[in-house]
């Protein structure tokens, strides 16, 4: 008879401990996704825009009007409205622009 009586409070705790769960990990997803946390250049060969104009040492627009115009050889994508450069690609547009330059 005591077991019934305690089986509707363990019901109700376990409810709330399941909704206060639910919302803490729905919080820590949304700040994981939300991050913005600029990619390690030194460890990765991923830029950002941002990143990939620092290291070019020229800004966002100039990077974006050599990337996008006619003819370009920066090779990049695009996700979700963001731009995604590697440095290899990037050295190697460096590379090339040396040597049209000295011809």
């Amino acid at each position: 008879m005591e077991k019934n009586k305690l089986l509707p409070l363990a019901i109700i705790i376990l409810a709330i401990s399941i909704v206060f769960s639910s919302i803490w990990i729905g919080q820590s997803l949304k700040a994981f996704a939300n991050k913005n946390t600029p990619v390690n250049s030194q460890q990765n060969d991923i830029l950002g825009l941002e990143e990939a104009a620092k290291y070019l040492n020229i800004s966002k627009s100039e990077l974006l009007y050599l990337s996008e115009g006619k003819g370009s050889t920066i090779n990049y994508i695009k996700i979700n409205g963001k731009y995604i450069f590697s440095k290899e690609g990037l050295n190697k547009w460096v590379q090339s622009t040396k040597l049209e330059a000295q011809q």
